[in-house]
């Protein structure tokens, strides 16, 4: 069986999203039936590093990650911006449980991922010795000794530009486990308390169902 046409262009898996109109959004689909504005900025032909055509850009399945993320998190996706190599970050903003307003918290979650403060290096620093693409701090309060929580999350400033965007998917899923939840048993990198399979970490059950929503294929 043949796989689905885009219909606002692209090549399957990696279709484009459908384009912002005039239109209030009230009509938007996805799992909780919200409206608004679930977009996702892709790099053009003049972003992200020496030009290029953007069919060569990571494209990030939109409807893929929207699924995901309410599937594993409960989380419904407002808008989703990708790190881009030499610029401030990604962005990701969307509503569900909030652990840091209590039990029964509730609302909008911003997550910002940083790709420029840290190198490989600093990151194998961060997770102690372990090596990584990213991390995301494992706290939900900030202290003048540990000043940023899971609400930023860091993707390594000197990897393969291919991997920035997977890494920023990867990180995400550990950053709303921690919101939503409230718990920090897990440790970067390494599952649950002494549990070193990395295949228990929240990231890691984000990236696969976004594969396997996607053809087998991440950004």
């Amino acid at each position: 069986m043949g796989h689905p046409a885009c219909p606002y262009g692209g090549t399957w898996p990696y279709c484009n999203p459908e384009p912002d109109d005039e239109s209030d959004g009230s009509d938007g689909g996805g799992p909780a039936g919200s409206g608004g504005d679930r977009r996702v900025e892709q790099p053009g032909p003049d972003e992200g590093g020496g030009g290029g055509s953007s069919d060569q850009s990571p494209q990030v399945n939109l409807q893929a990650l929207e699924r995901c993320l309410f599937d594993l998190f409960g989380v419904t996706l407002a808008s989703f911006e990708m790190s881009v190599l030499g610029e401030p970050g990604g962005e990701f903003t969307g509503f569900g449980s909030d652990a840091r307003e209590g039990t029964f918290g509730y609302g909008e979650i911003h997550i910002h991922n940083d790709n420029n403060l840290y190198n490989l290096d600093d990151i194998l620093k961060k997770t102690g010795g372990v090596p990584a693409l990213g991390f995301t701090p494992n706290r939900l309060i900030a202290t003048p000794e540990h000043p940023f929580t899971a609400e930023t999350t860091f993707t390594a400033s000197d990897i393969d530009p291919s991997l920035t965007v997977r890494t920023q998917i990867y990180e995400l899923g550990n950053a709303l486990y921690a919101i939503t939840t409230g718990d920090l048993g897990y440790h970067p990198q390494g599952g649950f308390d002494d549990d070193p399979n990395p295949v228990n970490e929240p990231g890691f059950q984000l990236t696969e169902c976004y594969k396997n929503l996607n053809g087998g294929k991440v950004p």
